[in-house]
């Protein structure tokens, strides 16, 4: 339990760093140089909690949730398993897997998801 408190406050960071990027568009090379470098595969291991929201276009939040997650790392591959909880009550699960193609370079599947979501990481910084 110590080791999942700690792991809490950075991933919240890391969930508001998000939210302030998704209505601008940095350079994720602005963050080539920062320091230390986030490393994905290691940080998703293990269990973790997180709160957040749901933005709407018009940027209000229209939904809060906390979620609890179990990241399983096996070689390059990460297996993320993911419980939500909304203020309205509702409960989903989802379960990611990610794949580290090379330095930095990411690819990412879930049952519920069209497609497949592709993330770099450069310095501190997770683009999606």
């Amino acid at each position: 339990m110590k080791n999942l408190s700690k792991k809490i406050k950075p991933l919240l960071i890391l969930f508001s760093l998000f939210i302030i990027t998704a209505c601008s568009s940095p350079n994720i090379n602005d963050y080539s140089n920062s320091a230390p470098d986030f490393d994905v595969m290691n940080y998703f291991s293990g269990e973790l909690e997180a709160k957040g929201v749901v933005i709407n276009r018009s940027g209000l939040v229209t939904r809060r949730f906390s979620v609890k997650m179990l990241g399983t790392l096996e070689g390059n591959k990460l297996t993320l398993e993911e419980w939500f909880i909304f203020d309205d009550g509702e409960k989903t699960e989802r379960t990611w897997v990610i794949s580290q193609l090379s330095e930095g370079q990411y690819t990412g599947r879930a049952g519920d998801i069209v497609g497949t979501a592709e993330g770099e990481s450069q310095g501190i910084t997770l683009a999606l």
